[in-house]
């Protein structure tokens, strides 16, 4: 007869395969997302959450130890989370105007995430999963991010106001292979309207942690980004921004601010100004008219690397404002790289092509 601790480690790896995978189906989702095509992205993935169930239930019939509880909990909790999604992705599907529907439900593969993220110290396939996938053999990489899990101020930290209903807070990794003797690359991502710190950091999570770089997700103080009326948020980025460099060793010549839709367009108002330290701005989907740059200093825009994606079926957003403002920089002899990237929407990249904006800013300066 098969004892329990045999039995543990193909029972978890039976389990966990089925649900990386359908996170990286949401992930194809939520990349895709296109209003005219959301009923067709929903019925070509399929029921990608039953092979999830499946196991779900194989491990319920499982006699295991105590000491992997915890393990299993996660497991069980995060695979909930993502069943949960796929049933409501259906139903949004089926409802003429489902789409917000289905944007709400891609937000418990977040909870997905953030439950399993610890299981990276103890579980490979799992510390992969997190990683961008050309690194995913790099044994050496998966060895040090392991054995650095654990030391003091890396891994995920967040602030204690972080929750879905409170503003202003803020989420930081800091990869496991953070050394103090050396400078590490920052990125300051901005989530869009309505968003958090805390979801948006998943975003680029995987490229982080593959290239050793800092990540800093604020969640701004209103609704959205001080875009119109006084500027609430600048000053908190800033205030933040300088705590990072205090309690950790960071490459200044590498320090870059990035974001999506309002906060691309506050990668812009706030990344602009003379007195910010970015090195590097990175909008995605913004929004911001180019005669607005008359008011920044044409000092602070002569050189400066600027990385503008912009979606061509962009439905908010036109992709002639991404162009207008590449334009307007250049004009300034602001170094700007414009990508428009022609199947993507009004949403996020995905991890190909934000690894290409890794490659851009981690170039030596």
């Amino acid at each position: 007869m098969t004892e329990p601790d045999e039995i543990l480690p193909a029972a978890l790896e039976a389990a966990l395969a089925p649900l990386l995978d359908a996170l990286d189906v949401m992930a194809f989702v939520s990349r895709h997302m296109h209003p005219p095509d959301f009923t067709d992205i929903i019925a070509a993935i399929g029921y990608a959450d039953t092979p999830v169930r499946e196991q779900m239930t194989a491990l319920q019939k499982l006699t295991l130890p105590e000491a992997v509880q915890p393990v299993l909990q996660r497991i069980n909790t995060a695979s909930g989370a993502v069943c949960a999604a796929f049933e409501e992705l259906r139903r949004a599907a089926a409802k003429p105007k489902g789409l917000m529907e289905g944007y709400y439900a891609l937000r418990h593969g977040i909870q997905a995430r953030e439950v399993l993220y610890p299981l990276t110290a103890r579980v490979p396939s799992v510390s992969k999963h997190f990683l961008e996938e050309p690194a995913r053999g790099d044994a050496a990489l998966i060895g040090g991010l392991a054995a650095g899990a654990g030391k003091p101020d890396t891994g995920l930290m967040h602030s204690s106001d972080t929750s879905s209903t409170t503003r202003g807070g803020f989420s930081i990794y800091v990869p496991e292979t953070y050394d103090p003797g050396t400078p590490h690359p920052v990125m300051l991502t901005l989530h869009g309207a309505g968003g958090s710190g805390r979801a948006f950091l998943w975003s680029w999570l995987r490229a982080a942690r593959t290239r050793g770089v800092i990540l800093v997700s604020p969640t701004s103080r209103a609704p959205t980004w001080s875009l119109d009326g006084p500027d609430i948020d600048t000053p908190n980025l800033a205030s933040l921004m300088d705590q990072v460099r205090e309690r950790w060793n960071v490459d200044e010549r590498h320090m870059m601010m990035t974001g999506m839709s309002d906060g691309g367009s506050f990668t812009y108002m706030s990344g602009l100004l003379e007195d910010q330290p970015y090195s590097h701005l990175a909008p995605v989907a913004a929004s911001f008219p180019p005669l607005m740059l008359e008011f920044y200093k044409a000092e602070r825009m002569k050189g400066l690397p600027v990385h503008i994606t912009h979606g061509a079926l962009d439905w908010l957003f036109p992709p002639a404002q991404g162009r207008a403002m590449a334009n307007g920089l250049e004009s300034f002899e602001a170094n700007v790289i414009y990508r428009e990237i022609e199947d993507l929407s009004h949403t996020n990249p995905d991890d190909d092509e934000n690894a290409e904006v890794m490659d851009w800013f981690l170039a030596p300066a």
